[in-house]
């Protein structure tokens, strides 16, 4: 009796055969290997190339690269300090002129830096004063990026690498830093003379007590009830002198960030392709790791029945379009025969074209 095999389109046939060799799992296991979040997340959503082998012979030989340039030149490409997830974020922000904040710009300072770093290191390799032909893919990766260090520059003149605003920033922040600074220091000296504990409350610097004293204004209770907040009558004013001084000081920084922000927001379309580049850089690196844990070798493509048209696409010469489409379902049909062999009696072949003995019928002794 004869089995037909099942009717399965091509597609499900691919995304049964990606199950059945546990491609999920694989890019899983190579996101472990990636440095950065968005390389990461590349890596788990890593799709197979549809143009043809051209496609798969250029991702390997961008593989082979990254192997080469670790193992043979001693040369890694290092993600350290690329916050990619955040950095895509301002990029986003500074789209819309959203002002960005000292942490955003931080990692836009540390982003370009990187992004100049792994250029160089691509760039650099040199054999003989000459850069290796086997590194050119990953040289074409790099030739297109461009960093924009006068920006990094700009934002590290006012911000530094925790987030936080420089006083040099601008002069209005220079300026309100220290009105800030002057009326703190009068507060306590003030505050020191009435005994307790000097303490900060929504901007208002107070003395934290046990008991009330006569006259004072009670602003707020401390741990838990056991202590009360005061202010006495002599330094309101005094507490009103600072909180002009605060209020200018984030105007100050809030004119920085816009500055700032609409100098990322001009290069924003490089500084995004970069991006691209460095998450791509980061997949590729993560896949030659991959390779020397597991000590992989490159495949070799091999010609499908139905030639290079029952790769779905990427051939560039004039086939005529029904020999096309009737060498593409050749090929399906074979691809089928190959998963869902059918057996027949007497007929001596069996799956892959190994040979089988035929059954006479009889029962061995």
């Amino acid at each position: 009796t004869s089995t037909t095999p099942p009717d399965i389109s091509s597609a499900d046939l691919s995304r049964e055969s990606l199950v059945a060799c546990g491609w999920h799992e694989l890019c899983e296991h190579l996101a472990g290997y990636a440095s950065t979040a968005l390389g990461q997340e590349a890596c788990r959503t890593l799709p197979l190339p549809s143009e043809g082998p051209w496609a798969s012979e250029a991702l390997l030989d961008e593989t082979s690269a990254a192997v080469a340039m670790e193992s043979h030149h001693g040369v890694s490409l290092d993600f350290g300090g690329i916050l990619s997830a955040e950095v895509r974020r301002a990029l986003y922000k500074s789209e819309k002129y959203a002002s960005l904040g000292g942490d955003e710009l931080a990692a836009m300072m540390s982003f370009i830096a990187a992004v100049k770093r792994l250029t160089k290191s691509v760039e650099g390799v040199k054999v003989n004063g000459a850069p290796p032909p086997e590194l050119e893919p990953l040289r074409l990766l790099t030739s297109t990026t461009i960093a924009h260090g006068e920006v990094a520059d700009a934002i590290r003149a006012c911000v530094d690498d925790q987030g936080g605003f420089k006083d040099g920033a601008s002069p209005e922040l220079r300026r309100a830093r220290s009105q800030k600074s002057a009326a703190e220091s009068k507060l306590r000296r003030a505050l020191q003379s009435f005994g307790g504990s000097t303490v900060s409350h929504q901007g208002r610097m107070v003395l934290a007590v046990d008991k009330a004293p006569p006259g004072a204004l009670v602003v707020g209770v401390a741990a838990g009830g056991a202590l009360v907040l005061v202010e006495p009558p002599s330094v309101v004013l005094l507490n009103g002198t600072l909180a002009q001084a605060n209020a200018a000081e984030e105007t100050a920084i809030d004119a920085v960030r816009r500055r700032l922000t609409y100098e990322v927001a001009a290069v924003c379309v490089d500084l995004l392709a970069a991006l691209d580049v460095v998450t791509r850089l980061d997949v590729v690196a993560a896949k030659a790791r991959q390779a020397a844990a597991l000590n992989a070798i490159r495949p070799t493509f091999v010609l499908p029945p139905g030639g290079f048209n029952a790769y779905g696409g990427g051939f560039s010469g004039s086939v005529d379009e029904d020999e096309a489409n009737e060498a593409k379902a050749a090929a399906a049909a074979a691809e089928r025969s190959a998963m869902f062999p059918t057996l027949r009696p007497g007929d001596g072949v069996g799956v892959n074209g190994a040979m089988v003995a035929d059954d006479d019928g009889d029962d061995d002794d």
